[in-house]
């Protein structure tokens, strides 16, 4: 058997795996739990469905809000659809995505009116949301204020430290709600007794989100 001279052999080194960046699917997928996680517990209570196919406009979680009542409210319990879209995105959120909102809880109004026959009914009220990770712009709540459809903008980030604008989140992290807005169409829904009330903890730095005279239905 023929050697091979030493000079003609070359070693590879075998350098150390790297850690694996996720991908954007997955951070997002991992957002929209998160979301569905928050939106479902109290006090909110949302029934909520994940959703998030290719062909439901943007739409990752659909369901139903059971609408809160306070200790002065009489009569049954109204019941609301609602529609959330989650946005995993590393910067604020522009009125662009606002106005897209707007059109997906339009154009599932008219499809409920389609459905109940041009005679029948009233239609149905839809709620709709966007979760954002990173925020939204002056622009964006400035939009979803002058909406004449009831919508609500919700910032739920990662806990812990402030993070610079455009920073990612880290695999795995954990979400508190820092900003819960309601405009005035969703507000009047809500009733005049029913406020929402973000508050943080100073023990904890934990941000929890309340909402007075709210008697939440599971």
């Amino acid at each position: 058997m023929q050697r091979v001279p030493k000079a003609l052999l070359h070693v590879v080194p075998l350098s150390p795996s790297l850690p694996t960046k996720p991908s954007s699917h997955a951070v997002g997928l991992a957002f929209e739990r998160a979301s569905l996680a928050f939106l479902s517990g109290p006090p909110l209570a949302l029934s909520l469905l994940h959703v998030g196919q290719s062909n439901d406009r943007g739409v990752d979680l659909r369901g139903w809000w059971n609408a809160p009542t306070s200790s002065s409210s009489t009569g049954p319990r109204k019941r609301w659809g609602v529609l959330v879209q989650c946005k995993a995105e590393r910067l604020k959120l522009g009125a662009r995505v606002v106005r897209e909102l707007e059109g997906v809880v339009a154009i599932e109004g008219d499809a409920q009116g389609a459905r109940r026959g041009n005679g029948g009914g009233r239609r149905r009220v839809t709620v709709g949301m966007v979760v954002s990770q990173s925020g939204f712009s002056s622009e964006a709540l400035t939009r979803a204020a002058a909406s004449e459809l009831p919508l609500s903008l919700v910032h739920l980030c990662s806990e812990g430290p402030d993070r610079r604008e455009g920073e990612a989140v880290p695999a795995g992290a954990k979400y508190e709600c820092r900003a819960f807005v309601v405009n005035t169409p969703l507000r009047e829904l809500l009733g005049p007794s029913l406020e929402v009330e973000i508050k943080r903890s100073l023990d904890s730095g934990r941000t929890e989100i309340a909402f007075k005279s709210w008697e939440a239905d599971s």
